[in-house]
């Protein structure tokens, strides 16, 4: 998995979003053959973001790793059904005219605890 510049702080990222990347490289490699990651631990979100709490991160849709040509929103939409499908529902993913968002959102206190179980 790439970073898309030296400003993308992966470092800051949970250990679930840490166990993720492994899926989330997976499966936009099978896809458009690279993953990138645009945003993570760093630069500037929205007032709640889960980036400012290592709980997302940004992937490049570019139609290759250099093209800056957007994918179309059709290959966008079946790469973000791949990625929900192999994530699974306590990931929030959400298609952006400029990339994909995928974001740890448990859908419970229990899954979350569970999670966190899982990694000690």
């Amino acid at each position: 998995m790439q970073l898309a510049d030296d400003k993308v702080n992966i470092a800051g990222l949970q250990p679930v979003m840490q166990d993720a990347l492994p899926v989330i490289r997976k499966v936009f490699e099978d896809y458009i053959g690279y993953a990138t990651i645009t945003s993570a631990f760093d630069k500037k979100h929205g007032n709640y973001s889960r980036h400012y709490v290592g709980l997302a991160v940004d992937m490049r849709t570019w139609t290759t790793q250099t093209s800056g040509i957007q994918l179309s929103k059709t290959r966008k939409g079946i790469l973000a059904a791949s990625l929900r499908k192999a994530l699974g529902v306590s990931f929030y993913i959400l298609v952006e005219d400029t990339h994909i968002h995928v974001a740890w959102k448990p859908n419970s206190v229990r899954e979350a605890q569970e999670a966190l179980i899982r990694r000690s």
